[in-house]
């Protein structure tokens, strides 16, 4: 990229950066305001659904009197100066729901001797059946909370697969490996479906 492409790329990240900062902050003191009066009587909520924005900005050559810097970043006005670059942003930020407006996965995980079930639902309470479902040894969190170290071959043979598919129930069980685990010893698995994901302990009974 050219000086002033470098120029304007940075002045464009920075001045999206803080508006989409300083909207954050206004939607943040309007959620905080009270949801009732001192009589307990409901006030309105308010929300920013969408903002639109336009930026005007001119990169212009420097002069001699400022020493180091080729160009000067500014705003747009009426200018007939040469070697002048001007650019508009226009664009529109726009709130989204959580989750893309799609109901929420919810996953349920749970050790039942030598299997681990997964169940899948989401929060609109449909079961979510033919969905694949993985499963992944989390080595920081297992190290963290039970100082459990796995080597590769314990890691791929800590289930009988990686991946499988939930049943017309919404239920997933996949075996775990007699030999990954000592007894006595815990190990957190990382259980990923639907765009969700979540945590569970692992033991192996003595």
């Amino acid at each position: 990229m050219s000086d002033t492409a470098n120029i304007s790329a940075d002045a464009i990240a920075a001045l999206l950066g803080g508006l989409a900062s300083a909207l954050t902050d206004a939607q943040q003191t309007m959620a905080e305001l009270p949801p009732t009066d001192a009589f307990g009587r409901s006030l309105p909520s308010y929300r920013i659904p969408e903002l639109d924005f336009s930026f005007e900005i001119e990169t212009v050559e420097a002069s001699s009197s400022s020493p180091g810097a080729k160009w000067l970043l500014q705003p747009s006005k009426a200018s007939s100066a040469l070697n002048t670059i001007s650019s508009t942003i226009s664009g529109k930020i726009v709130a989204v729901p959580p989750n893309g407006g799609l109901p929420q996965t919810l996953i349920a995980a749970i050790q039942r001797g030598g299997s681990l079930e997964v169940s899948l639902s989401n929060s609109a309470g449909e079961i979510l059946t033919q969905t694949p479902v993985e499963f992944e040894f989390d080595a920081e969190a297992s190290s963290a909370l039970h100082g459990t170290t796995l080597t590769s071959a314990r890691r791929l043979a800590l289930f009988d697969a990686q991946q499988t598919q939930t049943d017309q129930s919404g239920v997933a069980t996949v075996g775990i490996g007699r030999s990954a685990l000592k007894a006595g010893e815990s190990a957190v698995v990382l259980v990923r479906a639907a765009g969700a994901e979540t945590r569970i302990s692992l033991k192996k009974e003595a």
